[in-house]
C-alpha cells in the first residue's frame, strides 16, 4: 500500500506544481516519487495476485498477473490520452494527464484497501 500512496503523491505533486515551474520541480521531483512508488508497489501486488494460486499453477498465475499489468498499462495510457488530447498546449496536456493519473491511482488505492481488508479477514478466519 505504501507504494501506491507514494505513486499517488508523485502524481499529485505533478498536478499541483505543474510543468510550468521547470523540469526539476515540475517533472523530476514527481517522477522520483512515481518511480519509487511503482517500485514499492509492483512486488507486493504481484505477490498478492499469485498468493492463492495452487503450487502447480503458480507459474501460470504469475504470467496472467504480468499480462494484466501490461493490459492495464495500455488501457490506462489510452484513457489518459483520451482525456488529455483536447488540449493543444503541452503544459495543459501534462497537467490534465497528471490529474487523470491522480484519479486512476486513487481507484487503485481503493482496490488495494479492499483487497487488503479481505485478505486480513480471510487470514483471521483460518487462524
Amino acid at each position: 500500500m505504501a507504494g501506491v500512496v507514494t505513486t499517488l503523491i508523485g502524481f499529485i505533486l505533478g498536478g499541483v506544481i505543474g510543468v510550468q515551474r521547470g523540469y526539476l520541480l515540475g517533472v523530476a521531483l514527481p517522477m522520483l516519487f512515481i518511480g519509487v512508488g511503482q517500485g514499492l508497489a509492483l512486488g507486493p501486488l504481484t505477490s498478492a495476485g499469485v498468493a492463492q494460486a495452487d503450487v502447480k499453477m503458480a507459474g501460470s498465475a504469475s504470467g496472467v498477473v504480468n499480462t494484466v499489468h501490461q493490459i492495464g498499462s495500455s488501457v490506462g495510457l489510452s484513457t489518459i490520452v483520451v482525456f488529455a488530447a483536447r488540449w493543444h498546449s503541452p503544459a495543459q496536456y501534462f497537467n490534465v494527464s497528471e490529474w487523470a493519473m491522480v484519479g486512476l491511482t486513487t481507484l487503485t488505492l481503493i482496490a488495494v484497501l479492499i483487497m487488503a481488508t479481505k485478505m486480513k479477514a480471510t487470514s483471521k478466519k483460518s487462524n
